[in-house]
């Protein structure tokens, strides 16, 4: 067995310029979460192609203690995690090889799951012509190497069995007409897209999302989440591949360094934790979507009230610019100036730093910020504004200079 050669000069953070991006153990314990238990052939058994030092494989045997693991890299750095866990079983092999899936299925048989974050890289080489049997022949010139993953990660499964798989966006552009997503619904039976933040990985920013997969079920939409920093996960509705790939792929999900952007000025937006209905049965009042049109004014002063001292209430203060995250009245908008209330998960609240506060509210609330806020919006029918899109897009206008 060959040593490691990348990673042990890396470290466990891997190398970015290798396409390593090593998964922290809190992210890997969101990922594995997703999961169902799976019943029938593969016996609980998850494989982990292209390991690395093991941060998946811990983290779902963590979660499924009576399985097994059977850990596969190029490199040699799995080996040591496997030496420590006897549930384990290490495999140092080419995931990229055609015949990979075949191979293991001969030697372990089926799995019931498979998990993997890939080498974010392009390879060339005619060896790897199998994955335009699977996204059409393009006739590239390189192939991405998380797309061979994907179908080495697909084929190793069970008819019942489940993927999950870490992914840069850049690779979802390979092919035309929304290929790889069109194929991940309707073959490989994707079913959630976790969009991660810019800094979920420990050794550099990249966009990427997770992917997960339930083989059994292929379908034409998928649920779309995005997970902000500190891990806390929104779920924001079913979309097809037409509206995956705009939501992933557009330009307005992120902005030049250099941009202004609301990141950029020092504000911060939040949502509420609960819907309308769990608000309801906790709280006597509280702002939601709907609340935007009760109030005669834009200028929002709420009565005096007593709350439940509970810390997962989002509460819209004094100062905070109020405007809808989903539905069909994104154009309203608020400000409160007296007063405290929950808000719902449907709400954004949007903190400045008082000397711009001013200037924001009336930006937010111009028929420019109405158009701003518009181009935010995701979704062919119930939209909504991711709040990636909200922090991350150029602003019209400089905030800080203009005046309204």
């Amino acid at each position: 067995m060959k040593k490691s050669s990348a990673w042990r000069r890396a470290g466990t953070a891997g190398d970015p310029r290798l396409g390593q991006f090593a998964t922290p153990p809190l992210l890997a314990r969101l990922i594995i979460s997703r999961f169902r238990k799976v019943s029938g052939n593969g016996n609980g058994k998850v494989i982990d192609l292209g390991c690395g030092p093991g941060a998946l494989a811990s983290a779902f045997l963590e979660q499924h203690s009576e399985t097994s693991a059977t850990l596969v890299d190029i490199d040699s750095i799995g080996a040591k995690f496997a030496q420590l866990d006897a549930r384990c079983n290490f495999v140092q092999r080419s995931v990229l090889k055609k015949n990979f899936a075949d191979r293991m299925r001969k030697e372990y048989g089926e799995f019931s799951y498979a998990i993997s974050n890939p080498p974010f890289i392009s390879f060339s080489g005619p060896s790897l012509s199998y994955i335009e049997d699977h996204f059409g022949n393009i006739q590239a010139k390189s192939y991405r190497a998380e797309l061979a993953f994907a179908i080495q990660a697909i084929s190793c499964l069970s008819s019942q069995g489940q993927a999950a798989i870490f992914m840069p966006l850049k690779a979802l552009k390979y092919g035309k007409d929304n290929a790889v997503l069109k194929v991940f619904l309707n073959s490989f039976g994707l079913h959630e897209v976790l969009r991660l933040p810019a800094k979920a990985f420990r050794s550099a920013e990249v966009e990427a999302a997770a992917f997960i997969f339930d083989k059994a079920r292929p379908r034409r939409k998928a649920r779309y989440y995005t997970v902000e920093e500190g891990l806390t996960v929104t779920y924001n509705g079913w979309f097809d591949a037409a509206d995956l790939s705009s939501l992933l792929c557009s330009s307005k999900s992120g902005a030049d360094e250099n941009a202004v952007t609301l990141t950029a000025l020092g504000t911060s937006a939040r949502r509420g934790r609960h819907s309308a209905n769990e608000l309801e049965k906790i709280s006597e009042s509280f702002f939601h979507t709907t609340s935007f049109r009760k109030h005669s004014s834009q200028e929002v002063c709420f009565p005096s009230g007593m709350f439940k001292n509970d810390a997962s209430l989002v509460m819209a203060e004094p100062g905070d610019i109020l405007i809808p995250r989903v539905g069909r009245c994104l154009d309203n908008a608020a400000i409160v100036v007296e007063g405290v209330r929950p808000i719902t998960d449907c709400v954004f609240k949007i903190a400045s730093p008082d000397h711009l506060r001013s200037r924001l509210w009336q930006f937010i609330s111009s028929e420019k910020g109405i158009m701003w806020r518009r181009s935010l919006a995701g979704g062919s029918c119930a939209k909504f504004i991711p709040k990636r899109a909200l922090m991350c897009a150029t602003l019209p206008v400089d905030i800080a200079l203009s005046n309204y």
